[in-house]
């Protein structure tokens, strides 16, 4: 994936992230809004800092990505409708399931 991609991706979820040199190793860092701190992405994730710019970009997709995941997936994120829209599939799934089971039963009855 070409570098520009990999830092629009990045800007989209940290729209001011930028790239930092610590003595020869790079990070992505963004600033905190509430003082005036650096906050290291990599730090959360325990990513060491890499040798080289673009790999810290693509290592911060990376972050990004997996922030996503967790921030999708996470038990306090499930709201009342998507409790309403999982018990709605689970009764559907259960109908189909019955039938099926009602089918099976059908076909396999020797007379």
């Amino acid at each position: 994936m070409k570098i520009d991609t990999v830092k629009r991706r990045v800007k989209k979820f940290y729209p001011n992230a930028k790239c930092y040199n610590d003595m020869g190793l790079f990070y992505i860092g963004i600033q905190d809004p509430y003082n005036d701190e650096l906050i290291n992405l990599f730090d959360d994730y325990f990513i060491l800092p890499t040798e080289s710019e673009d790999e810290a970009w693509n290592k911060a997709l990376i972050c990004c990505k997996t922030t996503q995941n967790f921030n999708r997936t996470h038990p306090d994120k499930i709201s009342d409708i998507d409790e309403i829209k999982m018990s709605r599939l689970k009764t559907r799934a259960k109908k189909i399931h019955q039938t099926r089971i009602k089918n099976k039963s059908k076909i396999f009855i020797n007379d």
